[in-house]
This record gives structure tokens, C-alpha cells and sequence, in this order.
């Protein structure tokens, strides 16, 4: 299974929930974090369930918590307009128009 956040959104939310010594389950009632070890099953779904998701400002969102990345999306917009203008091929650029909803 693959996750739905990029890779390095992931990593930032595993070692948010080492450091802290957390871990995710889920219950009838949806995700919620414990104390615990990590266990990337439960992580997985909680991206695929949108539980851990990108917010509006450039964070990682893990249930109710926050966690800053420091991620510049300016910077980030830039490179990915340079990709696209130089390297991407027409397919590329297809799955991106696809993924953003642009594609008509």
C-alpha cells in the first residue's frame, strides 16, 4: 500500500510520532493518538482517510495536532513550474492536470 501524503510529509509524521512515543488507532469513533510504537499499516490508512493530511498553510495535520514543516510554498510553486515548463513530458504533464483538477 502506498500513501496518499508525499514521502516526505510521511517522514516528518513518523518521526513526530517517535519522538513524542505515539501511535495512531483507530475506533469506532475515527483515528485517534495514543502512547504507542508507530505502526505504518494504521499510518497508511490514516493518509488514505485523510486523518494525516497537508493543510492550507504548508503543515502536517495528524488528527487534531499541527505539526509546522517549514516548507516554502513559493519556492516549492517555482520548481514545480520550472519541471513542468522544461523536463515534464506530455504525460507527466497530463497526471498533474489530472491530480489538480485542471484537466479540461
Amino acid at each position: 500500500m502506498k500513501c496518499s501524503i508525499p514521502d516526505q510529509a510521511f517522514e516528518i509524521v513518523m518521526r513526530y510520532l517517535r519522538w513524542r512515543g505515539q501511535t495512531l488507532i483507530l475506533s469506532g469513533e475515527g483515528f485517534s493518538l495514543i502512547e504507542g510504537k508507530p505502526d505504518l499499516q494504521i499510518i497508511e490508512v490514516a493518509c488514505d482517510c485523510r486523518a494525516i493530511a497537508i493543510t492550507g498553510n504548508s503543515n502536517v495535520r495528524i488528527c487534531e495536532v499541527e505539526i509546522e514543516t517549514g516548507w516554502d510554498k513559493d519556492r516549492i510553486r517555482r520548481k514545480v513550474e520550472n519541471y513542468l515548463r522544461k523536463e515534464a513530458s506530455a504525460a507527466e504533464i497530463i497526471r498533474v492536470a489530472g491530480c489538480l483538477g485542471v484537466l479540461k
